[in-house]
């Protein structure tokens, strides 16, 4: 016979986070449609004023170099900026 070695592999999904608001999501989106792109370009698109993005150098990054967290601070910080839900969803 073979000599085989084998391994089982059990997976268990994170319990997801209820508390998410809908524009977050919807941030996420439109800020990963571009995924290659620093953050300050898509984000050009859904939001009112594009000049709070000098407070914080995080928005010149790109998203997948920010942790969930970090994520969730810029969209705090862009919330007050950001266009109606309706917007936001026709540009995802």
């Amino acid at each position: 016979p073979p000599q085989v070695d084998s391994i089982v592999l059990s997976f268990v999904r994170k319990p997801q986070r209820p508390d998410l608001p809908d524009g977050f999501v919807q941030f996420i989106n439109v800020i990963f449609q571009q995924r290659r792109k620093k953050i300050l370009n898509p984000l050009k698109k859904i939001v009112t004023d594009i000049d709070f993005v000098h407070q914080d150098s995080r928005f010149s990054l790109r998203p997948e170099q920010l942790s969930f967290d970090e994520l969730f601070h810029l969209y705090e910080q862009a919330k007050p900026f950001l266009r109606s839900s309706e917007a936001l969803s026709k540009t995802t």
